[in-house]
């Protein structure tokens, strides 16, 4: 996925893909992110992502946001974007 590292240089940060049989395009994606920050970046695709735990602080559409844990976000196609964690431990969450 654009704008995501091959591998995290903290142990405390990590993610994994998952593609679904039969449902080309589909991408799902869990992670927790402690210490790693995503630069600015786009995706290709529309992101649907809940915050399962912690909190994600980035920068969307020009302005900063805070996702607290149970919030859903959405990203559109080709909008750049920042993350970050917002708590001491980081934050869970899951993409589509």
């Amino acid at each position: 996925m654009q704008g995501v590292p091959e591998q995290f240089t903290d142990e405390k940060d990590r993610a994994r893909f998952r593609h679904l049989a039969g449902i080309p395009g589909v991408e799902l994606y869990h992670a927790h992110i402690a210490r790693f920050a995503f630069e600015p970046h786009t995706h290709e695709a529309f992101g649907i992502g809940t915050i399962e735990w912690g909190a994600e602080r980035f920068r969307y559409r020009g302005a900063d946001h805070v996702a607290a844990v149970n919030s859903l976000v959405t990203m559109n196609p080709d909008e750049l974007h920042t993350g970050e964690a917002e708590t001491h431990g980081g934050w869970r969450y899951r993409m589509i």
